[in-house]
């Protein structure tokens, strides 16, 4: 009876059936749901039995059995490598609402029917602990916290984001107690659970990761944003490969606007960007405030053609012709190709960590044939030669 909620009055008949004052199946299974809440056990449903079977003196009748039952299948490839949480857990619990028959002749009639006519009976106890932490780490995520979770990814947080947001908003509401709930499941589900919750609601939102679909609902989306926020985009498709190519308004301001973006460019380029291995390019150019992006390139592949295609649609987007002076790239001799093929007149530098990595190299070469203790040196007087603003201040 401890483990019972305590929002309820219960008629106790024997060690294993109490009985109660409920009359419908809502009234059930909103007990139900207070009962794992207070148990931490977890009851799945067996069988609902339908007006067919329930006869004349039942209004409801359902069975269930505990989580720790999965009723799995023999000849599973997957139970041979993967852990399961079945022990064949044999407690079960049955709810009968029980139809009161006011001018029944029955010699079985039960008198407690009127005021007690659910019957709810506990059969055989679990061969499981109940609160251990094996156990606790199988429940199922509450309703509460799938909630607070999908609002993090409405907001616009990843997988990896909402998983420790949700952590450390969980650690100031909890306090000293978060250890105590930290091992449930219930409240605390795991980075597989996140990911699982992110794929099973946001795929009709987001689409697919990769194939021809994604690319449809990028497009959407795309010309959703061209629409309500005026963000210039164009996807371009090299045979199995694409680049999608934008420029946001602050983008378009900002070639509009600065004269910087007519005198210098920086291209920058990430890889690995996601599970697809996207590469990102950020054209920026320089302003007292920082760099300031002037538009930007996603490419599925590292190729120069597919490169190019998003060189070609970012400069066909752009509200005018940019043509800098000096465009500062990395030391990727394909890319600058690329570059100079579309920006002729344009001339192309190594930033300075390239350059200086480059010296280094050099100096460091045993073709060279630098002695060891002047590379230092040598390296230092690149240095200040490269970094010196004119020729008074090098010396």
């Amino acid at each position: 009876m401890d483990s019972l909620p305590t929002d309820f009055q219960y008629y106790k008949t024997d060690s294993t059936t109490i009985r109660t004052m409920f009359r419908d199946k809502e009234a059930v299974e909103d007990w139900i749901s207070d009962l794992e809440s207070k148990s931490k056990v977890t009851w799945r449903i067996t069988k609902t039995f339908n007006k067919k079977f329930l006869g004349r003196k039942n209004i409801f009748k359902r069975i269930y059995h505990c989580h720790f039952s999965t009723r799995s299948t023999k000849n599973n490839k997957t139970s041979k490598t993967r852990k399961s949480r079945n022990t064949n857990c044999p407690a079960t619990l049955t709810v009968i609402i029980k139809r009161f028959l006011k001018n029944t002749k029955s010699k079985f009639k039960d008198d407690l029917t009127e005021e007690w006519p659910c019957v709810i009976t506990f059969k055989d106890g679990h061969n499981h602990t109940v609160l251990s932490a094996l156990v606790l780490k199988e429940r199922p995520i509450g309703h509460g916290t799938k909630v607070a979770i999908l609002e993090l990814f409405e907001k616009g947080h990843s997988v990896a984001s909402a998983y420790h947001t949700f952590y450390l908003s969980k650690m100031e509401e909890l306090g000293d107690s978060y250890e105590d709930y930290l091992l449930d499941r219930h409240y605390f589900p795991t980075k597989n659970d996140f990911s699982t919750l992110w794929k099973a609601n946001f795929k009709k939102s987001f689409g697919d990761r990769s194939g021809q679909k994604m690319l449809e609902h990028l497009e959407k989306n795309l010309q959703n944003s061209f629409e309500m926020q005026n963000v210039l985009y164009k996807i371009s498709r090299v045979g199995d490969h694409y680049s999608v190519s934008t420029c946001t308004p602050i983008m378009q301001r900002v070639a509009r606007c600065l004269v910087q973006a007519s005198e210098v460019l920086f291209v920058d380029a990430t890889s690995n960007c996601d599970v697809q291995n996207h590469k990102l390019y950020f054209f920026a150019t320089h302003s007292p405030a920082g760099a300031i992006p002037v538009g930007c390139i996603i490419s599925s592949s590292q190729k120069l053609d597919v490169f190019n295609a998003g060189v070609e649609g970012l400069i066909e987007i752009m509200p005018i012709k940019i043509s800098p002076a000096v465009i500062l790239t990395d030391d990727d001799m394909g890319e600058r190709n690329v570059l100079k093929k579309n920006c002729p007149h344009s001339t192309l530098l190594l930033c300075t960590f390239h350059v200086l990595k480059a010296c280094w190299k050099w100096l460091k070469s045993t073709k060279n044939k630098i002695k060891q203790e002047n590379v230092q040196d040598l390296y230092k007087l690149f240095r200040n030669i490269l970094m010196s603003t004119t020729e008074k201040t090098w010396k």
